[in-house]
């Protein structure tokens, strides 16, 4: 520092350009780990759903959930295709299919979002990132 008390102007921007890419980095790593928590709820739904409670039934399902293959895509389908199957199997009551209807509509637009989601984690893990100031 030339004074201790006033940074230089290549110190003050070396300074902020930290803070800013800091910034930049932690937005990311906030999405992408907010993403993975959404990413295991929908491995926690069958899990749970199929095991009946039982321990040794959730270790196994988990097995095959966390395989390397199953990603958000497929896991989310895995998830809408259990909800419409749990609705067709106990929506059979005339009563229940109003509120079935809904539900599917709800769910539907939840898959939409998630979708959205998938779509924009893809691009943001496997983008090319250039986080940098351009030089004018």
């Amino acid at each position: 520092m030339a004074d201790e008390e006033t940074p230089t102007p290549e110190e003050a921007r070396a300074a902020i350009f930290k803070a800013e890419t800091t910034k930049q980095f932690a937005s990311i790593g906030r999405f992408v780990q907010k993403f993975e928590l959404l990413v295991d709820a929908l491995r926690r739904f069958p899990v749970m759903y199929l095991s009946d409670g039982s321990p040794q039934r959730q270790r196994l399902i988990s097995i095959v959930l966390h395989e390397q293959g199953m990603t958000a895509a497929p896991l989310m389908s895995i998830y809408r295709n259990m909800i419409f199957e749990i609705l067709t199997q106990e929506g059979a009551a005339e009563s229940q299919q109003e509120e079935d209807a809904t539900t599917r509509r709800v769910l539907r637009h939840i898959c939409t979002r998630v979708q959205m989601l998938i779509k924009t984690r893809n691009e943001l893990q496997h983008g090319t990132w250039f986080i940098d100031w351009a030089e004018t």
